[in-house]
């Protein structure tokens, strides 16, 4: 066998199948492998929007927190000053309900002093009448008449 024509036929085939490879294989590879970068294409840019859409949604989320913090702060303070008003009203009802019942005591306390008052005079009344009693009974004798007022009077 001749060098040259081995390589010559090598050759030929080498270029028949190259070129039924560029015919029949080479374009389904290449079309899958276009497909196969339009698809990592679109998946790059569907998560380029999903991170921007997570950004925006971030930004939304850090503003409605910051709303609901000022909104709870809003009914902190409401709540604060409804306490302060139903403290402040528990307190005048309370000064006007210790009042009432002050009166009211002072007055059950006049009535006791005057009815106490009332039965120390009549009781001062019996002890004087029974004093002049025991003195009219007793001599009229100035000695006995002194001793027996102190003795009444430290009964008394």
């Amino acid at each position: 066998m001749n060098i040259n024509a081995t390589i010559i036929g090598q050759t030929i085939s080498f270029i028949l199948f190259i070129w039924i490879c560029m015919k029949y294989i080479w374009p389904p590879i290449m079309d899958t492998i276009n497909e196969r970068q339009k698809t990592i294409i679109k998946s790059l840019q569907l998560a380029n929007q999903a991170k921007i859409e997570y950004e925006k949604i971030q930004k939304k989320i850090q503003i409605t927190l910051e709303n609901t913090k000022k909104e709870a702060v809003l009914i902190i303070h409401k709540a604060q000053k409804k306490q302060e008003k139903i403290i402040s009203q528990t307190k005048i009802k309370a000064k006007k309900e210790s009042f009432i019942i002050l009166n009211e005591t002072k007055k059950i306390i006049e009535m006791e002093k005057k009815k106490m008052i009332s039965e120390s005079k009549k009781h001062i009344v019996k002890l004087s009448i029974q004093i002049a009693e025991k003195l009219l009974q007793h001599s009229i004798n100035k000695k006995d008449n002194d001793k027996l007022i102190k003795t009444l009077l430290t009964n008394i």
